[in-house]
C-alpha cells in the first residue's frame, strides 16, 4: 500500500508504536503488560518514561491509561502537576467508552465546575449517560446529585421519578421540598403530607417523624403523637424517643415520659440521662 499523505503516514506510525506497545508482553524474559510498566516506573521515579507510556496507550484507544491519567492529574502523582482541566479531558475519554461511573463523575464536574465552567445543562446530560434511567435508585442517585449542588428543580424532576416506584429516600425528600418550599416549589403541606404519609406507611422512619412534625405545626396532638412513636420503635431514633419522651412529660403523662427516656438514655442518648434526673422520672418507673 502506498502512503499519499502526510496524515496516513502519521497515523501508520502511531499504530506501529500501539502494535510495539501492546505486544510488547510477548518479548522473552518480559512479564509485565505496559500498564504494568507504567506502574513500575511511577513507582520507581521514572516518572516522564510512565507518563510517556500512558499518554500513547491512551492515544491508541487504551481506557485503562486513560484512567490513569485522569487520577494521576487529579492528585498530583507520578511527578505530574495537578491539573483539573487535563484530568477532566482524561475522564471524558473513560466516560465516552461507556464506563457509567465516569460519566457520573464527569457530570459532577460540570455541576460544582471542577476543571471547567458549572453548566448545569452539560451535568445533567452527563449524569444520565450510559445509565438506566428507568431505574428507581439509578434515578434518585442522578436526583440527590443536582440536590447537593443547588439544581433543586432538575432534582425534584428525578425525585418524583423515584417516588412513583416507591422509592422511599425520593418519597422522603420529595416530602421536604414541598415542606420547605425548595427551589421553585411553593409550600404546600398537603402535598408534603401525601409523600411524608406514603413513605411513613412502607415503613420509613425519617417520613414517620416528618409527618409527625407537619401534624405537630397543625396541632394534630394525636396524629403527631401517634407517628413519632412508630419512629420511635427503632432504638436507632434515640432523639426520636427522647423528644416523644418530653412530649408525654409536657401533656403530663409521666408514666410513658420515664418509659421513652429511659429508652433514649439506654440507646445513646446523654441528654435523656439529664432529663431523668432533673425530672426526678425514676419515680414513675413502672
Amino acid at each position: 500500500m502506498l502512503l499519499n499523505s502526510q496524515g496516513q503516514i502519521e497515523r501508520m506510525k502511531k499504530k506501529i508504536l500501539t502494535t510495539l506497545l501492546l505486544t510488547s508482553t510477548l518479548m522473552p524474559g518480559d512479564q509485565f503488560s505496559p500498564i504494568e510498566k507504567a506502574e513500575r516506573l511511577c513507582s520507581s521515579g521514572n516518572s516522564t518514561k510512565a507518563v510517556e507510556i500512558y499518554k500513547d496507550l491512551s492515544s491508541a484507544g487504551n481506557i485503562k491509561a486513560s484512567s490513569a491519567l485522569h487520577r494521576l492529574y487529579a492528585q498530583a502523582k507520578c511527578g505530574v502537576v495537578e491539573n483539573k482541566k487535563t484530568s477532566l479531558e482524561y475522564l471524558i475519554i473513560v466516560a465516552n467508552s461507556g464506563d457509567s461511573s465516569a460519566s457520573y463523575s464527569v457530570g459532577l464536574h460540570f455541576l460544582v465546575g471542577v476543571g471547567t465552567k458549572k453548566d448545569r445543562v452539560k451535568a445533567h446530560q452527563w449524569l444520565i449517560k450510559n445509565r438506566d434511567t428507568k431505574l428507581p435508585h439509578e434515578q434518585y442517585r442522578i436526583a440527590t446529585a443536582h440536590d447537593l449542588y443547588g439544581s433543586v428543580d432538575t432534582a425534584k424532576f428525578w425525585f418524583e421519578k423515584a417516588a412513583k416506584n416507591n422509592h422511599l429516600d425520593a418519597l422522603y425528600y420529595l416530602g421536604k421540598i414541598y415542606l420547605y418550599g425548595k427551589g421553585n416549589t411553593l409550600t404546600d403541606h398537603n402535598k408534603a403530607i401525601k409523600y411524608f404519609k406514603k413513605g411513613a406507611e412502607s415503613g420509613d422512619e425519617a417520613c414517620m417523624e416528618k409527618l409527625s412534625f407537619i401534624y405537630g405545626l397543625r396541632q394534630n396532638k394525636e396524629q403527631e403523637i401517634f407517628w413519632l412513636e412508630k419512629a420511635a420503635q427503632n432504638n436507632r431514633f434515640f432523639r426520636t424517643q427522647l423528644s416523644l419522651g418530653q412530649i408525654y412529660f409536657n401533656e403530663k403523662n409521666f408514666k410513658k415520659a420515664a418509659y421513652w427516656i429511659e429508652k433514649a438514655h439506654l440507646n445513646g442518648s446523654s441528654e435523656a440521662k439529664e432529663y431523668w434526673d432533673k425530672n426526678n422520672l425514676w419515680k414513675y418507673k413502672e
